[in-house]
């Protein structure tokens, strides 16, 4: 959902419900994470509400700390779009509508 509001800008649950296919009560919960974690925010607070992503910084850096990844809204598109086979192994990310292509996790990494 947050790759989704970074992608559209604003949004109301009722968007993101039909167009994510999820039921009203997921849409809802999580949407209320988000906002609780503070990386999504209420942008018109009359019914009904929109919301949007807020530009996140997130940096996971090696343990023995020579290098850092940075987490991009496309990256965590890219995760959530991810599908297993029967062995658990990652296959091919379905296409991504954001960004016009495929997008694999180790493009999504940005080295610093």
């Amino acid at each position: 959902m947050y790759a989704y509001l970074a992608r559209e800008g604003e949004a109301t649950v009722q968007d993101v419900m039909g167009d994510l296919e999820l039921a009203q009560g997921t849409a809802y919960s999580y949407v209320n994470r988000l906002v609780d974690a503070d990386v999504v925010k209420v942008t018109h607070d009359e019914q009904p509400r929109q919301y949007a992503a807020r530009e996140i910084d997130l940096t996971v850096t090696t343990t023995a700390g020579n290098r850092k990844y940075t987490i991009t809204p496309a990256l965590i598109d890219a995760v959530g779009r991810r599908e297993t086979n029967s062995h658990g192994r990652s296959r091919s990310i379905t296409p991504n509508r954001t960004f016009g292509s495929t997008v694999s996790v180790q493009d999504s990494l940005k080295h610093r």
